[in-house]
């Protein structure tokens, strides 16, 4: 598979592999990573990474000796659950955080200010994926609540509510950087705001004290362990990926 994307993308290191091991019931998962480490030694891949690992899975692949960059996980204003444990296990053994759904996919933007909830048969997965967090932390009133103290802070900064809740991402401890998607030149020029400003102690203070808190609990157990959660998890692309050409 390495070989593979070195050909496909026509260079010959990888910079960074991340790494998902979606049941750790299944045994195998640091085993795979160690055949990684051999492909990184031998100058294949720059650096490894993993995704949705929680503290004592990442600290295990760290004490077995594999020299892990990144853990990629879901963190954002309505998804705390990095906070914690994860973060000081990061802080201590040089792990950088690579936060995604910093937008709780659309949730926390201007869109659904003052609106009523998506009708879940009628939205996309990842919308849907992230109405279910909002509703295991205070459901769309609490949502609405949290929107309403985020566009205050926008307003006060002359940005939008998508690019204080990306700031507030960045500025967590541990956060290296946040990926974020971009469906056309719009949204790329958008995201150019984040380095014009800062949220001061008052912004902060606002979102701690106003702000419904986010979810809380272990990284990605959720969704590896509620049924409710997990059915929408998309866990068979190995088995769905075509033949390689």
């Amino acid at each position: 598979m390495i070989d593979g994307s070195l050909r496909r993308m026509a260079v010959e290191r990888i910079d960074l592999v991340q790494f998902h091991w979606w049941d750790f019931s299944i045994d195998g998962w640091i085993e795979s990573l160690q055949t990684l480490e051999r492909l990184r030694e031998a100058g294949k891949i720059r650096h490894l990474g993993v995704t949705n690992f929680d503290a004592a899975r990442l600290e295990g692949l760290l004490d077995a000796g594999l020299p892990i960059r990144t853990n990629q996980i879901q963190y954002s204003l309505l998804d705390r659950r990095p906070e914690g444990e994860l973060v000081m296990v990061c802080k201590r053994r040089g792990v950088d955080l690579l936060a995604y759904g910093t937008l709780a996919g659309g949730l926390l933007s201007e869109r659904w200010i003052g609106k009523s909830s998506p009708d879940p048969q009628t939205v996309n997965r990842s919308l849907l994926k992230y109405l279910l967090i909002a509703g295991e932390c205070g459901g769309w009133e609490a949502q609405q609540r949290r929107l309403d103290v985020v566009s205050a802070i926008a307003t006060k900064h002359d940005v939008d509510v998508a690019i204080v809740a990306i700031r507030w991402a960045l500025d967590r401890a541990g956060v290296a950087a946040a990926i974020v998607g971009a469906g056309d030149a719009r949204y790329a020029k958008r995201n150019l705001r984040l380095f014009g400003f800062r949220l001061d102690s008052d912004d902060r203070e606002a979102l701690e004290r106003d702000a419904p808190m986010g979810l809380r609990g272990e990284v990605y157990g959720l969704e590896r362990e509620s049924e409710r959660h997990a059915s929408i998890m998309h866990d068979d692309l190995q088995q769905a990926r075509p033949p390689e050409t």
